[in-house]
């Protein structure tokens, strides 16, 4: 019978098939992170993604992002009920200066029209029986050199199946930048 496993000289491990996530594997012959499609923002007021099940790490990368407005822009992550809009706790710091929010993980600190922000933040699955989400992150914004740290915790009343980005109030679109999202199982 063909070997389901083999171990090269060098001693990295080739499965034949993916393990299943359920056993602690990927589920996928690639693996790894699962780079998603870069969504270029132009009007949205707020963007989606989907995550698969048995998602462990889910992290946001921006590049340029603005909006069109003073709003401070947020993360939000739900079940397949939908995105929870409460029960974060959530701190975004520059410097001695913070913002501290329920409605969504903090993403942005000074945020007026036209401002550009460079970074990543990082979702993990802390705490299964709960499903609880912890989160971090960082970025700067490019007009003055300043760089913000974030860190936050939220449990969801199912498993996680989407995630958004959005703003605080709702209003403002995002008006520049890329963002994607990547997730490991």
């Amino acid at each position: 019978s063909a070997a389901k496993m083999t171990i090269d000289g060098a001693g990295a491990v080739t499965l034949a098939t993916p393990l299943p996530v359920a056993s602690g594997g990927t589920g996928s012959a690639t693996g790894g992170i699962n780079l998603q499609t870069e969504v270029t923002c132009t009007t949205q007021t707020s963007i989606d993604w989907t995550v698969p099940a048995g998602v462990k790490r889910i992290t946001l990368h921006f590049d340029g992002l603005s909006t069109n407005g003073t709003d401070k822009a947020i993360l939000q992550i739900g079940p397949v009920a939908g995105v929870e809009t409460s029960g974060y706790v959530s701190t975004a710091v520059f410097i001695a200066n913070e913002i501290s929010g329920t409605a969504g993980f903090s993403l942005m600190f000074n945020n007026s029209a036209g401002e550009v922000y460079d970074g990543r933040m990082c979702l993990e699955l802390g705490f299964a029986a709960t499903n609880s989400w912890t989160f971090g992150g960082m970025h700067r914004r490019s007009s003055a050199f300043e760089l913000t740290t974030m860190a936050g915790s939220k449990p969801l009343a199912g498993e996680l199946t989407t995630v958004r980005l959005t703003t605080l109030i709702g209003t403002n679109q995002f008006d520049a930048g890329l963002v994607n999202l990547s997730w490991e199982f």
